[in-house]
């Protein structure tokens, strides 16, 4: 059989090291992309939410999710076009703590993006533009009072603990009439 050596310096750091929770990533507490405000200003700086950009059926748009002013983790859109254009992140929602804690997927038709907040599961509108420019900062203004206006729709009832939604999954069915979800079913 296998047998364990004398613990060393390397392994006692790296033991200590993974027992420290990353605070970007979704946890057991179902909590994704806290930051330790504690530590002040700059600590965690480039820390958050780790899910994929995803891109709008029709190409012409991302969605990422990013943290607001507030350190909260939030979802935007950004126009796809011309690589040689710069353009801006425009708001899609404005979440309470704790902001959007899953993945997120795309409705078939690019008018809706669903994911999990606050114990449920929730699918926002995403706003339509015209993609054949960048944004302005008119439209990002625009979009940051939308946000504001237009908070997300409950699809399921708020659930905590081990029943909460599971940030690995929150996906639009085929035809976008359904929306499933990875939970645990005690």
């Amino acid at each position: 059989g296998l047998t364990a050596g004398a613990p060393s310096a390397e392994s006692s750091a790296a033991a200590a090291a993974a027992s420290v929770p990353d605070p970007g990533v979704a946890t057991k507490g179902n909590s994704v992309g806290k930051m330790d405000r504690a530590a002040g200003p700059g600590a965690g700086a480039g820390v958050g939410p780790r899910f994929w950009p995803r891109t709008s059926p029709d190409g012409s748009r991302a969605c990422v999710c990013a943290l607001d002013d507030d350190g909260v983790p939030q979802l935007y859109l950004v126009r796809l076009g011309d690589d040689r254009e710069t353009t801006a992140l425009m708001p899609v929602t404005r979440l309470a703590p704790p902001g959007v804690q899953s993945c997120f997927s795309w409705s078939p038709d690019g008018s809706a993006i669903a994911f999990a907040h606050d114990g449920s599961v929730c699918v926002v509108r995403a706003p339509k533009g015209d993609e054949s420019k960048p944004a302005t900062r008119r439209d990002v203004e625009r979009a940051a009072r939308r946000a504001r206006r237009n908070p997300p729709t409950r699809l399921t009832r708020r659930r905590f603990g081990k029943e909460a939604p599971r940030p690995e999954s929150v996906s639009f069915s085929p035809c976008g009439g359904y929306v499933s979800y990875v939970r645990r079913v005690i």
